[in-house]
């Protein structure tokens, strides 16, 4: 198992923040990820409008998982229109 690190970006006018998170912790389990700390760091303005959107709600975490299960995840992020952006960085050199 590998740690990483996820930055994750949710559209709140799409869907409610606490749905966003059911969905999000719904899909990590599915795929045996386990979350080893999470930061709610709240609505930011973006860098720059994406979708016409000048704000996002962000949400950081640290994560530990096989390599192999994210290519499913991140399929599942790119056909959810309330997942706005998102990064995954392997913490292990």
């Amino acid at each position: 198992m590998r740690k990483y690190e996820m930055m994750i970006v949710f559209d709140e006018e799409v869907t409610a923040i606490d749905q966003c998170k059911t969905f999000l912790y719904d899909t990590l389990k599915e795929h045996s990820v386990k979350i080893l700390e999470e930061k709610d760091l709240g609505v930011k303005d973006l860098a720059y409008e994406i979708n016409k959107k000048k704000k996002g709600h962000y949400f950081q975490f640290l994560l530990e998982a096989e390599q192999s299960v994210w290519v499913e995840i991140q399929k599942t992020f790119k056909i959810t229109k309330s997942v706005m952006r998102y990064i995954i960085l392997n913490q292990e050199g």
